[in-house]
């Protein structure tokens, strides 16, 4: 063979190798080049499968875009064995923890129906099992059946350093451990916004109806309905634990919620974090430490939120919006308006116990109360160990058996400033109009607060001041509310229409409407139907 004939043999051999390679390379996927001028284009179950052929942070520059809606049921069907495929498993996550997804993946508003993962010994399960520096945008799956062992969600087992805008999931989520959300497990140094789950979501520990452990991430504008199951510790119809410098707001949830202990309507447990515009309305079921909005919050901040959830409990810090705030922690312009019972010791309804150096500020609790032994309050339970309640009220009537009060059932070197109860009160011993028992141990300090000694049924109180009706109504005494802030605090209820005459809380006057909904910017998902649009 002359030099010219092996020229032309080896251009042709290189030219089929180059060819063949992108045949190959193009039958991954509908089209594209996998840039984020010109994505691969995911239209079928197995191009979504072929997603997993770029693992790692070689390929963090990788896009992917969904252009059409994909049905999982029959690619992860095994006719011939009738069963789920991968024996019975099904779906294997795009990313482990050991190689993970870093690619950018944009839904382009369709969903992924039919999702199912069945391996309840195995981390990270979810359509993606573990994902770092990625971004998954306008995405929905329905219809979603996953269960794993710890850090399992319905879009995300654990989600690291990523963005997650615009999607939602729906059907159900189970995990034998810890960190198991609806739509993501474990959230790690990341974004959540503008998400939604729908369905069931059950779990051990830290378990969310959208997250399950939130960890130095935020959330905001998101929701979730349907019901969460806690059968160990921190469970939230939102969030099961929110910490490490987390910021969550406008959010809510609507789910019932079901557990043991560091149970909340919202969020399990708070540390070290914030929640702001938030709410929760779904039933909230527990042990211990379990409240309305959130069941424990330590070294946190709570504003500008509310609880109608009902919440019933077996044993000790029940609160219709904070079950225990620990540490430090601080309540500011909240409120509760659903009904608190069963609790041991420790009920309120807005904070069942407020403990260490507490703050619970221009709130209010306008739930009944119902307590089954001691330290029972309307808006307080116990206000203990230095902490404070400031410019607050509490409406709901209480009983219980000792240490009984509308507003505190006890206060144990503790403070109350600028704050007024008028709900009816009953119990057995230490009952009071406002407090029910001051124990003086310690630095104790009482300021110009006042009980409706007609409403309650009390002519006595440990601590405050007895007003009949008429003096604490609008027009009220010169000798009541005495030094109160009315131009920036307070504002007197001058028609009646809003606290039945008494003064109200000027900053949360719209709250009181029941259509209230504090979300700020919509929460839109194309092909989906949204209560907000």
């Amino acid at each position: 063979m002359n030099l010219r004939k092996i020229f032309i043999f080896r251009f042709m051999l290189l030219t089929a190798l180059l060819l063949g390679g992108l045949v190959s390379l193009s039958a991954q996927f509908a089209g594209g080049k996998g840039t984020e001028e010109d994505p691969w284009q995911i239209e079928t179950a197995e191009h979504l499968d072929n997603v997993r052929n770029y693992l790692g942070e070689e390929h963090r520059d990788k896009y992917f875009i969904q252009t059409a809606n994909i049905d999982l049921t029959d690619f992860l069907w095994d006719e011939n064995a009738e069963e789920y495929i991968n024996d019975g498993e099904g779906w294997v996550p795009i990313g482990l923890s050991e190689d993970r997804y870093y690619g950018n993946y944009i839904g382009g508003g369709h969903t992924i129906n039919g999702l199912f993962i069945n391996r309840p010994a195995t981390h990270h399960q979810g359509l993606f099992g573990y994902t770092e520096g990625a971004q998954i945008s306008n995405l929905g799956l329905t219809n979603t059946n996953v269960t794993g062992f710890s850090h399992t969600g319905g879009l995300v087992g654990s989600n690291e350093n990523s963005i997650i805008l615009n999607c939602f999931s729906t059907g159900s989520v189970t995990g034998n451990h810890t960190a198991t959300g609806g739509l993501v497990g474990h959230n790690i140094s990341s974004s959540i916004s503008k998400c939604h789950f729908e369905g069931n979501v059950k779990g051990d520990y830290h378990i969310g109806g959208l997250v399950g452990e939130n960890q130095a991430s935020t959330v905001s504008n998101s929701y979730s309905s349907g019901t969460v199951t806690a059968n160990e510790t921190r469970g939230g119809g939102l969030i099961g634990s929110i910490r490490d410098n987390s910021e969550v707001s406008n959010s809510f949830s609507t789910a019932n919620v079901n557990g043991n202990n560091r149970i909340g309507g919202f969020a399990g447990y708070v540390s070290e974090s914030s929640i702001d515009n938030c709410y929760s309305v779904g039933n909230v079921l527990g042990n211990r430490e379990v409240g309305g909005l959130v069941g424990t919050s330590g070294q946190s901040v709570i504003s500008n939120s509310h609880s109608k959830s009902n919440v019933t409990a077996d044993d000790v810090m029940v609160g219709g919006l904070v079950g225990y705030n620990s540490s430090e922690a601080v309540i500011i312009s909240c409120h509760s308006s659903g009904e608190v019972s069963g609790g041991t010791n420790n009920v309120g309804g807005l904070v069942g116990n407020n403990g260490w150096s507490s703050t619970v500020s221009k709130s209010y609790s306008t739930g009944d109360v119902i307590g089954t032994d001691q330290r029972v309050g309307g808006l307080v339970g116990n206000n203990n160990s230095s902490s404070i309640i400031n410019n607050s009220y509490s409406t709901g009537s209480v009983k219980g058996i000792d240490r009984v009060g509308v507003l505190a059932g006890q206060n144990y070197q503790s403070i109350i400033i600028h704050s007024f109860s008028t709900g009816l009160v009953s119990g057995n011993t230490n009952v009071g109009g406002l407090s029910g028992l001051i124990d003086t141990g310690g630095s104790f300090e009482e300021i110009n607060n006042y009980w409706d000694t007609q409403t309650s049924g009390q002519g006595s109180s440990a601590g405050g001041k007895g007003r009949t009706t008429a003096e604490m109504t609008y027009p009220h005494a010169e000798n009541t509310y005495v030094n109160w802030d009315f131009n920036d605090i307070w504002k007197a209820d001058v028609d009646g229409d809003i606290n039945n005459g008494y003064p109200y809380i000027k900053e949360d006057a719209v709250s009181v409407d029941d259509d209230y909904i504090p979300i700020t910017s919509s929460i839109s998902l194309s092909n989906y139907p949204n209560p907000f649009n």
